[in-house]
């Protein structure tokens, strides 16, 4: 290893200085690199190590075929002639490949990716500057996490070059890494940061002193040893922690566990607010999302979509949130800078996390608000339908209002659609134990009734095995009976998945859940063949769950592409269909 690290040094000192833009220049060809690498790349590493001086571009693109063809020791080396730009050859055109394989965590190529991320940035327009930015700090923490060293990382949050997300993303990273491994650079920042936050006495000092991620550290000690954390989330939450702050306010699985207008609902907004103004970050996020659910605070979508119109503008993460709002919102002044903004994120995002959001927003308001005209017309039947449209776009607060009046008018299903919303919403206040009771008896008689959906959500929030289970599932498993694959897929989920409420019965929930593909359900597909997945040892997925994953791919469901593009082993005609798919529009799977 010292071998090559003097390898390195020294042909490190031939590199030419900066003289022009690499990516102005054209990309490297076989007869740009050393004799010995022309033909086989996988010879390069040797070469330059055999040929520790040379003609600059040369140099470079030897390094580059060799990183590229998985030679690791290269990848820095290559990262160092990107830096040094001036040989003339654009060492950018393999930029794509060596991000997917450093995502895709493969050791060498998360050194050289950063440097030429940021080579890239110089040339880019603004509008990409915030993309660009997310994949660098990205790629740096996965080398970091790789052992590859956390200097870069370290250097970067010490120098101010990261917004508030990467700031966190880098800290939380820096974190894992010196408690995984103790790497000298994590751990040296953590000390310098924080403090000494495994001795009890040094973390109580820091954090007497106004360090907050001390304090917040004690909290989590405070909880294992079965003491109160309240008062160190507290002191977290004065010194400027959004997180702490939240602790406060919500319990284990995030569902709000004060009224909305409760003291410490207003502490989290006001202290979120002001780390927001200070940082940026995950705290502009964390404070939105209060204003949006009204916790501390009234209710304000249309204050919530001014201000995250504004962050969306400088940075795509902030989009997603800023969808939500504008989707309940009635007219403004702003509908069309944000439809045009979001218009953008949709096409052109790399992340699917940022971009599908955006992409449905407007036929979600569309529908939001074509369902509120009929619920406003008595259609109760559509209150339901908005109510569950709205709960799983994450709007709680606005579902709950929907429903409660449909539920109080008598409408059974939306009394269990209320009852399922309130089981794992987080940002409705809990109800006394009558209410809920009262609650839980309206929604059973709706399943009783016949209604096998009523049935499902009925069951959620009762305890495992109980009654409204056990109806629940005798309901789901006669509609699957009969053909309704959507029926299927929810028996599966009472025995196995998120929605476990009967004896975990893997065999069975497989069953149902291949029961409601063959029925037409193309999410029982996917949940079927993830099921597969998660089942089958070794590293590899199922023999069985490809096909599974391609029916569902071709009548149309994104995830079920998705999911096709990286099952192994790979149906026959996978490719055909991905290419069918990726020209519907499922970006995902574009090569």
């Amino acid at each position: 290893m010292l071998r090559v690290s003097l390898f390195f040094a020294a042909l490190a000192l031939v590199t030419a200085p900066a003289v022009a833009s690499a990516g102005a220049s054209a990309p490297c060809t076989p007869a740009d690199r050393l004799p010995a690498c022309k033909d086989e790349p996988r010879k390069c590493l040797a070469a330059l190590k055999a040929s520790p001086k040379g003609e600059p571009a040369t140099l470079a693109c030897t390094a580059e075929a060799a990183c590229v063809a998985g030679k690791a020791a290269a990848c820095p080396l290559l990262a160092k002639f990107v830096r040094d730009g001036g040989i003339e050859r654009d060492l950018l055109a393999n930029l794509e490949a060596l991000e997917q394989a450093c995502a895709a965590n493969k050791r060498g190529p998360c050194a050289a990716v950063p440097a030429m991320l940021e080579a890239k940035r110089k040339t880019a327009p603004a509008s990409q500057h915030a993309d660009l930015g997310r994949r660098i700090v990205s790629a740096q923490i996965k080398a970091c996490e790789q052992g590859l060293g956390c200097d870069e990382l370290v250097a970067a949050l010490a120098g101010g070059k990261l917004d508030g997300h990467g700031q966190e993303r880098a800290a939380t990273a820096l974190e894992a890494v010196c408690k995984g491994n103790a790497e000298p650079a994590a751990c040296g920042w953590m000390s310098k940061t924080y403090g000494d936050l495994k001795d009890p006495e040094a973390r109580k000092a820091s954090c007497n002193k106004g360090v907050a991620r001390a304090c917040a550290v004690q909290a989590d000690e405070d909880k294992l040893a079965g003491k109160d954390p309240d008062p160190s989330w507290k002191a977290a939450c004065e010194a400027g922690d959004c997180a702490s702050c939240q602790q406060r306010i919500r319990d284990d699985r995030g569902k709000l566990r004060v009224a909305v207008g409760h003291d410490n609902a207003k502490a989290a907004l006001s202290q979120c607010s002001a780390s927001c103004k200070a940082r940026g970050g995950s705290a502009c996020d964390q404070a939105m999302v209060l204003r949006l659910a009204g916790v501390g605070t009234a209710r304000d979508e249309a204050g919530v979509v001014s201000a995250q119109l504004a962050a969306c503008k400088l940075d795509a993460a902030a989009c997603p949130l800023l969808a939500r709002a504008w989707i309940v919102t009635a007219d403004a002044d702003v509908d069309g800078a944000v439809a045009t903004r979001l218009g953008e994120v949709c096409k052109t995002e790399r992340d699917a996390a940022l971009r599908e959001p955006a992409c449905a927003a407007p036929a979600a308001r569309g529908a939001v608000r074509a369902g509120r005209a009929a619920c406003a017309g008595g259609d109760k039947g559509q209150c339901t339908t908005l109510g569950r449209k709205l709960r799983d776009l994450g709007l709680h607060a606005q579902a709950a209002e929907v429903l409660d009046g449909a539920c109080t008018a008598g409408h059974g299903a939306a009394c269990a659609t209320l009852v399922d919303l309130r089981s794992r919403a987080i940002d409705l206040p809990p109800l006394d134990t009558a209410a809920a009771a009262r609650l839980s008896a309206a929604a059973g008689k709706a399943c009783k009734a016949g209604d096998h959906v009523a049935c499902f959500e009925w069951s959620q929030a009762e305890a495992q095995n109980s009654p409204a289970a056990k109806a629940a599932s005798k309901a789901l498993q006669a509609a699957c009976k009969k053909g309704d694959g959507a029926a299927c897929r929810m028996a599966a989920d009472l025995c196995e998945g998120y929605g476990r409420k009967l004896r975990d019965d893997p065999k069975r929930a497989l069953a149902l859940r291949e029961s409601g593909c063959k029925a037409g359900d193309m999410a029982s597909c996917v949940a079927a063949g993830k099921q597969l997945d998660q089942e089958a040892e070794g590293p590899d997925g199922s023999e069985r769950s490809g096909a599974l994953f391609q029916t569902a791919c071709k009548a149309g469901n994104a995830e079920g592409c998705t999911r096709l593009r990286t099952a192994t082993p790979q149906p026959e005609g996978a490719a055909a269909t991905l290419s069918a798919a990726c020209k519907a529009g499922v970006l995902d799977v574009c090569k």
